[in-house]
């Protein structure tokens, strides 16, 4: 007969895992790692005398009498069966025998009656041994899949569940699941993993998860692999990784909490002694951009939706060519992916779905209204169907869905600030919405802070905990960082109401910036002075959207320091306004620093802000093009395409975004709506159409003419484009109008009010009674005519007022010499009272009152014979 089956972890001493206990057995022992056993009497064997024997798969060992079996591995998980042997009987003389015989008849009723019961169980010990037999040769294939490099989960679910609990994962049962045996399972697998892995160089392996919905309440690498990953030095860089995933979910339940303090890796090596974020799938080496895991197949982590204790769904730093086929987060109340430092990667299929955190200025627990409350408004006043209001939402802006104007699709949002809160449930809007609503949903707009160094004040206070959570501030960065980073991103180490404590300082403190919390993707680089950055990595059919709940409206994406990156069929989806807080969407993607992004997608419901825009470019590099949807339905009154505010100034900032999204509505923008919002830094030419010429920056050369055809344009604008008289650059458009002689636009003066300085260009300007150098006193309209050459400017004046006069003359190249202004014959008549009271040498007039043509002599009016007249 056999005893139960005991599974024991060993550690690095002698632990005891069988005893005879007086009896005579055979121990049937399966080792999933490399073991040492030995049998002693009593105490265990002393460490510097015995070494054991040493085992890695499965084997038998007979012990008898006070014989103990001791096995030592760290880490190791063993499983023992205790196999009973029974004795051969011994040899008996002829007393004994006629006295065992007189026994035997004594009782051969009693054995006779025993023998179905020794019959059934002798079935039940041939089962039992055929079980052991099937274990045995269950343990001899795990082994030889190890041989070849490939660790299967299902192997460690087996060894660290009972049956009900094993059927329970094989179900997708999750209620009924052992969470904590189950995280004990895949952390041991890959501990033991990491063991083999990491014994010698160019060794590649192969992690097989199952098809199983699987319940965890820790991270999926213990300490000890994390430790070991960031210790993996330059020797192992041969060393490779597959992880193959048959529609492995991995569900959180009872998670531990969303942040500890780490003894591991990176944390350790940076002597980090605050709590920071805990992750599902934690993969950090230290070795430059090491080698990562090539992800096959489809694996999904779903979230508890639980802001106090969600951690980050996948934390990924310091790697190269990392490759994935489909990962899946959902319903996660922290950042989702985090990517930092990453190179040369792929991702398809990335899906974050209703997950992300972002607070609001509503304040309260966690910066959210309850999902439940409703509202209303008549005019500017707005009753909500909870008491949600206190004072210190007076001047905050207040959104209210479906109250403003209508753009041809839907009635927008109308954001306006708070005039005053009349009750709990009543506030008086500054701006009154232009229609009245009931039972809609509303949102104040994401939390913003100050900085003091790491003391940071947000526009609102939070009850709940905020403490190990990563932030994102807009518009600042970190000393280490490159003078363009325009975001910095830490972690906050200690917060009460209002004010948090973070780990970081930005070089400059702000005023009132956006503070992003968790985000679905977040990339960039590390924070620590190196100003590394993720470079070339492309994502296929990716796809954020941050809605489906009154909790998870959040930025999508932000990109802090990036290079060469392709985000193809992509949709980064805000928060509908069907849920309160929708505000928590300040936009769809933050730009930190980012040189040659392409996106090509739908920016969907992507701001659900009054003062920012769906792309928020806060860093002083940001080079991308943007092509696909913009859906602005069902956005606000306030909505803007861009907002820039780059952290240098214009003059010292490389920034060329080029749009080539089309909005749905064919009325955006309207009133207060804008297609692009400047900040201070922010100016026109920062961002342009899609089709334009690609340039490093907003200032940089124009490397290549645009070959076109037939254009078709509405107006031309630039510096391309002559703007008044007194340009004249060869090449520039002329408009209409500013030529002098097209359009309804009136000429200008000339340079200075100098007539000799209207010269070599063609135009035409105007004067007036302190023009110098004109023809005559009053309003002239001056025609400029350039001989092309170097010598003169041909200048014809015509009067503007009765009578009708005309003269010319000749200005040099260098404006100092002209030629005397000469009449030129236009038929001028009149009156003697109407003769010109300014008359030009030889001028003629045909005086009507004599009947008779005269000629100014210089001094007075004659006739043809020269008397006065």
């Amino acid at each position: 007969m056999a005893s139960a089956t005991k599974r024991i972890i060993l550690s690095s001493g002698w632990v005891k895992i069988a005893e005879a206990k007086g009896r005579e057995a055979m121990a049937m022992i399966d080792a999933y790692g490399a073991v040492q056993l030995a049998v002693a009497d009593g105490e265990p064997p002393r460490g510097d005398v015995a070494s054991g024997h040493s085992l890695n798969g499965s084997m038998m060992w007979p012990v008898k009498g006070a014989e103990i079996i001791w096995a030592r591995g760290a880490g190791v998980a063993v499983s023992v069966t205790l196999l009973k042997v029974v004795p051969e009987f011994a040899t008996l003389d002829s007393a004994a025998l006629k006295v065992a015989t007189a026994s035997a008849q004594a009782v051969a009723t009693a054995a006779a009656g025993a023998a179905a019961t020794a019959d059934a169980k002798a079935v039940t010990a041939d089962n039992k041994a055929t079980a052991a037999d099937a274990k045995a040769t269950e343990a001899q294939q795990v082994q030889a899949r190890r041989d070849f490099g490939k660790w299967q989960l299902i192997d460690y679910l087996a060894i660290f569940l009972s049956s009900a609990e094993y059927g329970a994962v094989l179900a997708g049962d999750i209620a009924s699941q052992n969470e904590i045996a189950n995280t004990m399972a895949v952390q041991a697998m890959h501990d033991d993993f990491m063991t083999w892995w990491n014994a010698a160089r160019w060794r590649t392996g192969e992690l097989i998860y199952p098809a199983a919905n699987i319940a965890i309440n820790d991270e999926l690498f213990s300490e000890a692999f994390a430790d070991a990953l960031w210790g993996f030095g330059a020797s192992r860089g041969g060393n490779r990784v597959m992880m193959r995933f048959d529609n492995t979910v991995f569900t959180l339940k009872n998670w531990t909490g969303r942040a500890a303090v780490r003894t591991s890796g990176y944390f350790a090596e940076q002597n980090i002694t605050y709590p920071v974020p805990k992750a599902v799938f934690r993969w950090m080496q230290k070795e430059g951009r090491a080698w990562y895991p090539k992800i096959i197949g489809a694996v999904k982590i779903m979230g508890e939706g639980n802001p106090e204790t969600d951690p980050v769904g996948v934390w990924v730093k310091n790697v190269s060519k990392p490759r994935g086929q489909t990962l899946d987060v959902q319903n996660l109340s922290n950042t989702n992916v985090f990517l930092d430092n990453v190179l040369n990667g792929d991702f398809d299929n990335l899906d974050a779905f209703s997950g992300g955190f972002q607070p609001t200025e509503f304040g309260g627990a966690t910066g959210h209204m309850p999902g439940e409350v409703r509202f209303a408004n008549v005019g500017a006043v707005v009753t909500a169907t909870q008491a949600v209001f206190d004072a210190s939402h007076v001047g905050k802006y207040f959104g209210l869905a479906g109250a403003s104007f209508w753009d041809g699709e839907t009635r927008l949002v109308h954001w306006s600030t708070i005039a005053s809160v009349d009750s709990p449930t009543q506030i008086t809007l500054s701006t009154a919405p232009a229609v009245n609503v009931t039972g809609v949903c509303a949102s104040f707009e994401a939390m913003r802070a100050s900085t003091s160094g790491t003391t940071w004040t947000m526009s609102a206070s939070l009850s709940e905990s905020q403490v190990g959570r990563l932030v994102t501030l807009v518009g600042a960065r970190h000393a280490g960082s490159s003078s363009n980073v325009g975001t910095l991103t830490t972690t906050i180490i200690s917060h009460s109401g209002n004010t948090i404590t973070v780990a970081d300082a930005p070089v400059d403190d702000v005023t009132d910036a956006l503070l992003v919390f968790s985000p679905l993707l977040w990339i960039g680089g590390p924070e620590d002075g190196t100003d590394r950055r993720t470079d070339n990595v492309g994502f296929s059919n990716l796809r954020l959207e941050s809605t489906d709940s009154w909790q998870t409206s959040c930025v999508p994406c932000v990109i802090s320091n990036a290079s060469t990156m392709r985000m193809d069929n992509a949709k980064l989806h805000g928060s509908a306004v069907s849920a309160n807080n929708f505000g928590g969407t300040a936009g769809a993607i933050v730009l930190g620093r980012v040189n040659g992004l392409t996106f090509d997608g739908a920016l969907s419901q992507a701001t659900r802000s009054p003062r920012y825009g769906a792309i928020i470019g806060s860093g002083g590099w940001m080079v991308a093009d943007f092509r696909g949807k913009y859906t602005v339905y069902p956005e606000n009154n306030r909505s803007a395409m861009v907002y820039l505010d780059p952290i240098l100034p214009p003059e010292a900032s490389r920034v060329a975004i080029y749009m080539g999204m089309s909005p749905s509505s064919p009325g955006f923008p309207t009133a207060a709506q804008a297609a692009l919002r400047l900040g201070p830094n922010g100016r026109d030419g920062m961002v342009v159409s899609y089709g334009s010429d690609r340039r490093a920056s907003q200032d940089a050369s124009h490397l290549f003419p645009t070959d076109m055809g037939d254009v078709t344009a509405r107006s031309y604008g630039g510096p391309g484009v002559a703007v008044g008289q007194a340009d004249g650059v060869v090449g520039q458009l002329m408009p209409v109008g500013f030529g002098g002689d097209s359009g309804n636009v009136a000429p200008s003066l000339p340079p200075s009010n100098d007539l000799n300085l209207a010269i070599n260009r063609h135009g035409r300007v105007r004067t007036n009674t302190e023009t110098l150098n004109a023809p005559a006193s009053g309003a002239w309209l001056v025609d400029l005519v350039f001989s092309g050459g170097s010598d003169h400017t041909i200048q014809v004046a015509y009067s503007r007022g009765a009578p009708s006069r005309i003269a010319r003359r000749r200005v040099t190249s260098d404006g100092l010499t002209a030629t005397p202004w000469a009449p030129i014959w236009a038929g001028n008549s009149g009156t003697t009272a109407q003769r010109p009271t300014d008359p030009l040498m030889a001028e003629q007039y045909f005086d009507t009152t004599l009947g008779l043509m005269i000629v100014w002599n210089g001094t007075a009016w004659t006739d043809f014979a020269g008397n006065t007249v």
